[in-house]
């Protein structure tokens, strides 16, 4: 930690029954202020406003810096699992969870740094504009994704999210930009509705890859569920590079969707699907077909 950085630190007084929304502490809104008033910042412990005191032990210095790049809130305790909207709108800063995290962690976030060492819910890094999440565990559905209804495109604009473990369905799901990379396994309909922005699966994903994508660009490293008709073979690659990742090995590159007048570019590793790429390498003049 930075020589000029402070530490808050809060820890869950009891196991919660029930959610607890804490969109109201975050680093940029508590820059210049000091412990005597996060003690009464408003938080929801399901519909009830309590103050923060109440729910959690709280350790910080007796003033913070004015500028939030220097404060760090630590979130600690039995039960981190039950808070939602950690990082909402959060523009600068870092937050560190000690533990798991729930629904719309991140959500809307444009600036500063969020590490989950645990798992993390649903609608992680949704509509997210900017920063970093990481995540050390599994994350559910819809990381980076729009809000069911909205448009193509209303999804994540910029950003990193980072997932150590597995993740959920409808990854980036109408994103517009950023990069989202999942080091394990993902569910269906990755990256479906993209519009632009880089996915990264280093395992395997599930049916509807890039379903009605129409930009942006998606890479499965490992076995996935199956192609659509509506996606077109371009070319074969011998490698791959993203974010300074390299993958030393065959891709089939894809362009789609077609239902979309989409130009997205879906890369799908060569030998880890064989019998699925077998129709589309037959429409490759560079590919002999053993």
């Amino acid at each position: 930690m930075s020589p000029n950085r402070v530490s808050i630190y809060i820890k869950l007084k009891t196991r919660p029954t029930v959610p607890i929304d804490l969109r109201a502490l975050r680093p940029d809104r508590v820059a210049g202020l000091g412990i005597n008033n996060i003690k009464n910042v408003k938080v929801l412990e399901g519909g009830r406003e309590i103050f923060l005191e109440e729910l959690f032990d709280i350790e910080a210095p007796s003033t913070f810096p004015q500028n939030s790049e220097n404060i760090e809130i630590v979130v600690a305790g039995n039960g981190t699992e039950k808070i939602r909207f950690l990082g909402y709108k959060m523009n600068g800063g870092k937050i560190i969870v000690e533990g798991d995290i729930g629904h719309l962690a991140g959500y809307k976030m444009v600036k500063g740094s969020i590490v989950i060492k645990g798992s993390a819910g649903n609608w992680l890094g949704a509509k997210m504009k900017g920063g970093s999440i990481e995540v050390f565990g599994d994350v559910g559905n819809f990381v980076g994704a729009k809000l069911l209804g909205e448009k193509p495109g209303k999804g994540m604009k910029d950003g990193t999210i980072i997932i150590h473990g597995n993740a959920g369905s409808y990854i980036g799901l109408g994103m517009k930009g950023g990069t989202i990379i999942i080091e394990k396994n993902a569910g269906n309909m990755v990256g479906g509705y993209m519009v632009g922005g880089l996915i990264l699966v280093q395992g395997s994903c599930g049916d509807f890859i890039g379903a009605r994508m129409s930009g942006g660009r998606i890479i499965a490293c490992n076995k996935i569920g199956g192609i659509l008709p509506s996606f077109y073979i371009d070319s074969i690659v011998g490698e791959i590079r993203a974010r300074g990742r390299v993958f030393k090995k065959p891709f089939a590159l894809f362009i789609g969707d077609v239902l979309s007048s989409g130009r997205g570019t879906l890369a799908i590793a060569l030998e880890e699907n064989k019998a699925i790429l077998q129709p589309f390498l037959k429409l490759v003049e560079e590919v002999r077909i053993p």
